[in-house]
């Protein structure tokens, strides 16, 4: 560990970067400059994130910021409340479409749709605080070492502060496959330090080190020199695992999957009559018949309203057979597994306030093989807060009287789905919506051959959400070595190899019914076996870097402003 930073001497001047510093009165005028800065330097990751996608951006993005911290340097507050303003805007703007859901789908006036987006933003940008404040701590108390520490932090806050949509900085170079391959070693949160550590460097190359110049060149060629490295190592190994694992897969077995979507809005969905949906979706499936599909999936939602598709009740909708005989039929017939994204409702004699027999719901999965049996049934575990529950409505319940939440039950175990077709055995497991982009609910259904993600995305619209979300999953295949099919309501939809490329990809709200070749590859990665635990030494080390550089500067306070006492 290097010794704290204390500036280079000259015989002119003990302290030149007094020279450059601009004077306290000049600093409180630059102040809405620097807010500018930070306040431009997060609203440019919209530039960065899907659908957009210039992630080119990111690898120098985070300089205004810098610039915002070096006119001040020694004040860790206010570079605090810099940062936490530049996570402000970020989250703002790369949200923005929660209000199009709030809108569209509760009670609440449009003013407040928009409370809604800034109030998630300053609650969620909360540890980018801690970040600004940790830059001039370590710089001052580790040296040269700050642009190594500094990213850590940063993968430590990413993968440890509660979100109800996590944001991985990493995950934006999901479709740059050769720096894509390091989240098969230390996961995705390694890309978010090799972006920071980029950023670190070229600020102390082209700001700290002319303003403040506490480092000499040698030591500043030194840290250009290292991230340079990792960078090239980085890519090396991208650039070798992609032609490793291509050459390894040839000859995998594959299946033949159904990628069916519809060309509705969540207005029309939650309109429709249920047997349209039944009806609508039988018509995509058939459409794909001809090309004799191994595996159909219907997305989250598929079945909407008070139907199960294990119902045994005739239907006059369906010429007296019952879903379950329905679903069936259909299988048997054509000769494909059957994956159904729908509720399970069960009602209860015990009736409501207004009358109603009260009932549980669970947002779930049925598999139908293709002999016509139901073989499993998946109920989500992780519900999504303020869409399928209400938080604290247990505790308060007028919160029940907003409209938009659903009133749904968590499941409590993962299904491993079991299919055979023409002598192929292969199991997988379905993270509905969400629960995809959740490492720690990933993990408990990783033991498997290929995941299948199920999702109705309609609910925020148009708008970057989908492409958002579909990013975020793609994480799951590079890191677990496993293959992901995604089948979204409305899209977007795609098939992800261990690798992380990117087949057969859909656009938002465009119907589709087609049949695409999945091959069932595996790899065991580095990540799986043990290469996660990366953040969590970031973790485990960050409050102790902290603790000892706040000591470090407590101390050589003292020393420099010793108290006065009359003996």
């Amino acid at each position: 560990m290097s010794k704290p930073l204390k500036p280079q001497t000259t015989q002119q001047n003990e302290d030149p970067a007094t020279e450059d510093t601009p004077s306290s009165g000049s600093r409180s005028n630059l102040l809405w400059l620097r807010c500018l800065a930070c306040i431009l330097s997060g609203a440019s990751m919209v530039l960065v994130s899907p659908p957009i996608g210039e992630v080119w951006i990111h690898w120098f993005n985070l300089l205004p910021l810098f610039w915002a911290f070096s006119l001040n340097v020694d004040d860790r507050k206010q570079n605090g409340w810099l940062c936490y303003l530049f996570g402000c805007s970020l989250i703002f703007c790369n949200y923005s479409w929660i209000s199009v859901s709030v809108i569209n789908f509760s009670n609440l006036p449009l003013i407040l749709a928009w409370g809604c987006v800034a109030g998630y933003a300053i609650l969620c940008a909360t540890p980018f605080w801690l970040l600004g404040y940790s830059v001039a701590l370590l710089r001052k108390n580790f040296g040269h070492f700050w642009i190594f520490l500094l990213p850590g932090v940063q993968v430590a806050l990413e993968q440890s502060w509660p979100a109800l949509f996590p944001y991985y900085h990493g995950a934006l170079m999901y479709r740059s496959l050769e720096v894509w391959q390091l989240a098969s070693v230390f996961g995705v949160t390694s890309i978010t330090y090799l972006i920071f550590l980029t950023n670190a460097v070229l600020s102390e190359a082209l700001i700290y080190h002319k303003r403040l110049p506490y480092l000499s060149s040698k030591q500043l060629y030194a840290q250009v020199g290292i991230c340079a490295f990792l960078m090239s190592a980085a890519l090396g190994f991208g650039v070798w695992r992609l032609k490793s694992l291509e050459s390894e897969f040839k000859g995998s077995p594959s299946i033949k999957v159904a990628i069916l979507q519809q060309n509705v809005t969540m207005q029309h969905r939650l309109s429709r009559n249920p047997w349209e949906a039944v009806r609508d979706w039988t018509g995509l499936t058939l459409k794909t018949v001809e090309q004799k599909p191994d595996l159909v999936i219907w997305p989250e939602g598929a079945m909407g309203g008070p139907l199960n598709p294990d119902d045994t009740q005739p239907y006059a909708a369906l010429g007296g057979r019952s879903l379950k005989g329905f679903f069936s039929e259909l299988t048997t017939r054509y000769n494909f597994d059957f994956l159904i994204g729908g509720g399970t409702i069960t009602f209860h004699e015990e009736l409501n306030e207004q009358g109603y027999p009260k009932y549980t719901a669970y947002n779930s999965c049925y598999l139908f093989s293709h002999e016509g049996e139901i073989t499993g049934r998946y109920d989500k575990m992780i519900l999504l807060p303020f869409g399928e529950y209400m938080p604290l409505a247990d505790v308060f319940p007028f919160l029940e009287n907003i409209r938009g939440p659903g009133k749904f039950k968590a499941g409590s175990e993962v299904t491993y789905f079991k299919a055979n077709k023409n002598n192929l055995e292969y199991s997988f497991s379905t993270p509905i919506c969400y629960e995809a982009i959740l490492n720690s609910q990933m993990r408990k259904m990783a033991n498997t051959d290929l995941f299948i993600n199920i999702t109705n995305d309609a609910w925020f619209g148009d708008t970057a959400a989908p492409h958002q979300h579909a990013m975020l999953t793609t994480v799951q295949a590079i890191e677990w070595g496993r293959p992901l099919l995604r089948i979204a309501y409305t899209g977007v939809s795609f098939v992800v190899e261990p690798t992380g490329k990117i087949l057969y990809e859909t656009e938002p709200f465009v119907e589709e019914a087609k049949v695409e070749e999945l091959r069932l590859l595996k790899t065991n990665t580095i990540y799986r076996q043990g290469g996660w635990i990366f953040p969590w030494l970031w973790i485990c080390a960050t409050p102790a870097l902290l603790i000892i550089a706040k000591r470090r500067s407590d101390s050589e306070s003292e020393v420099l402003n010793p108290s006065e006492k009359i003996l």
